[in-house]
């Protein structure tokens, strides 16, 4: 890695950035599998970075068989950062070698950007179960009690037509605990 002679303002607002960066959601599949896309990444951290002073450049470069990116993360005090990182080009099924490299041009970039970002990707799914392990438990405890307490059967049949899923799964597991 390179870098200015100080980082300490560079680090500040990378610190405050990756704070406000959402995850990517794995939206985009190809090859049997789903990622986030260079551009899904990109619109994750621009606004973040812009608000911190920060912004990123990619420049590839020229290996042989190989192709490099140098990625510099660059603060407005003129704090900067850069790695550069390589792989082998080899042409693809369909592809000219100069489409390959495209492909891992692209490949780099998004993996470097991300990594910088502190961002990582989830599947849909993962976010969803993220999202409903982070909401408060609901107490059914009223719905149990009015439930139980009416006496008349067709006003039970009707109160349970109206609950939620929840709630039923709640009186049903009161009712076979034996409470």
């Amino acid at each position: 890695m390179n870098k200015s002679e100080m980082i300490d303002e560079l680090a500040t607002a990378l610190s405050k950035a990756q704070s406000c960066i959402e995850d990517a959601t794995k939206s985009t599949e190809a090859y049997n599998y789903k990622y986030a896309d260079l551009s899904q990444i990109l619109r994750l951290v621009r606004p973040v970075f812009a608000e911190n002073g920060l912004s990123i450049t990619q420049f590839p470069c020229d290996g042989g068989s190989s192709v490099s990116l140098e990625s510099m993360l660059m603060h407005s005090s003129g704090q900067w950062l850069s790695q550069k990182f390589s792989m082998d080009v080899e042409a693809s099924k369909g592809m000219s070698k100069a489409q390959s490299a495209g492909v891992v041009i692209t490949y780099m970039r998004r993996y470097s950007l991300s990594a910088i970002a502190g961002l990582t990707q989830e599947d849909n799914d993962a976010a969803l179960e993220r999202k409903k392990a982070a909401e408060p438990a609901v107490d059914h405890s009223k719905a149990i009690a009015t439930f139980c307490n009416e006496t008349d059967q067709a006003q039970r049949d009707i109160l349970w037509g109206m609950m939620a899923e929840d709630q039923k799964t709640a009186i049903n597991n009161h009712i076979n605990n034996g409470a």
